[in-house]
């Protein structure tokens, strides 16, 4: 059970980085006042009326995300693009621009003014927001060719997923729960992240609600480089809390503790460089050599899950002879990592130094694929490495 709340968690994440981590990286302040905050369930019935018309190119309703800011900001469509070279298209008869606006207080009750709602089709996403109460279809983005976002491993949101409110109440309690960190944090600035569910190695689970509250700002040019920040994960039909976690994480996307492609987010993304890998194969197997060019803060590779990313952003599924060993500089096995499982076999708590090497071992062909590390605890983030 352990290990399937492990594998079910780092797939969240990895979601999260690969998707909402870059979306909207940083708004224009705005002059707007604050907003009337709604519940997720009210949004929902609104979004739903919105994206009516659309529903036979996009039925599905995959994830949606709330926003309670401190300061109003200001945005384009453009700013909700999933991914490089993804084009965000508004669709005939919607605003070019809209407002976030202020409306934190409402963070311990799960009732915000603006909700994001992403609804997806085979041929792409249709992008739907709700401010004030008011719902409005808002763009679309094609995938295909270098856009490759894609949420084809999670399912959709079931229709009785417990509300925004309930989310908030699970992630509450404790002296390091989200009500503490409300209390302690009285400008902190909150994301409700809701996403269907999701299935990798066997393991999976239903809709999870993601509670985070920050003390970034995300206005662009802000100056603020890391800052408090909490985070909880909630099972979304039984209610029950999955993980939470306080900690002083680096600022710059969205959610907090997030990364990008190709680089690093969050304590992990400055805790651990890596070499672009060579492959060797033989007899059906194949090997890629990663060295750690840096390391550093009291790293340990327990600190770290590790998966293999496609480069559409689903998540390769391992068999489970797939196995990553930490060598040594003179080559002696440190740790190894079941990619099957999900977790450290042997030698998790050793340090990660330079020198070292991950030695990944595949039944298959992993070129054009990314080496994923996904961080945990104080080392939150995510850091990608391509592999030619």
């Amino acid at each position: 059970m352990i290990v399937a709340v492990v594998v079910v968690v780092v797939v969240i994440l990895a979601f999260i980085g690969l998707y909402f981590a870059g979306a909207i990286p940083g708004l224009k302040p705005s002059s707007t006042s604050s907003g009337v905050s709604d519940s997720f369930s009210s949004a929902r019935a609104a979004a739903s009326s919105a994206a009516s018309r659309y529903s036979s190119t996009y039925p599905t309703l995959a994830a949606t995300i709330g926003l309670g800011l401190q300061q109003p900001l200001a945005g384009t469509p453009s700013d909700l693009a999933p991914a490089a070279g993804c084009t965000v298209v508004p669709v005939s008869g919607a605003p070019t621009s809209f407002t976030v606006p202020a409306g934190a207080g409402g963070a311990s009750s799960g009732s915000l003014p603006f909700w994001w709602f992403i609804y997806t089709g085979s041929t792409g996403m249709l992008f739907v927001i709700v401010l004030n109460g008011q719902a409005t279809a808002l763009a679309t983005v094609a995938t295909g060719g270098s856009c490759q976002a894609s949420f084809s491993s999670l399912s959709a949101i079931p229709a009785d997923v417990i509300d925004s409110g309930a989310a908030a109440s699970a992630a509450a309690p404790g002296v390091a729960g989200g009500a503490a960190f409300l209390q302690n944090h009285t400008h902190a600035n909150a994301i409700f992240l809701l996403l269907g569910g999701v299935s990798v190695s066997g393991f999976g689970t239903g809709a999870a609600w993601e509670v985070f509250y920050s003390d970034c700002s995300y206005a662009a040019g802000s100056s603020a480089t890391s800052a408090a920040q909490f985070s909880a994960s909630v099972n979304g039909t039984l209610g029950t809390l999955t993980t939470s976690a306080t900690a002083t994480a680096a600022c710059g996307s969205l959610i907090p503790g997030g990364g990008t492609s190709g680089g690093g987010g969050g304590n992990l993304g400055s805790s651990i460089t890596l070499s672009t890998p060579s492959e060797a194969s033989a007899g059906g197997s194949y090997w890629y050599n990663f060295t750690v060019q840096a390391a550093g803060g009291g790293l340990v590779w327990n600190n770290m899950a590790i998966e293999i990313v496609h480069s559409t952003g689903g998540i390769v599924n391992p068999s489970p002879t797939w196995t990553v060993n930490v060598l040594s500089i003179t080559g002696s096995v440190l740790a190894t990592y079941s990619l099957y499982t999900g977790s450290w076999t042997t030698g998790g708590g050793s340090s990660v130094s330079a020198s070292q090497s991950l030695e990944v071992e595949t039944g298959t062909s992993l070129s054009g694929d990314d080496l994923a590390l996904l961080g945990t605890g104080s080392f939150s983030g995510e850091l990608q490495t391509y592999i030619p």
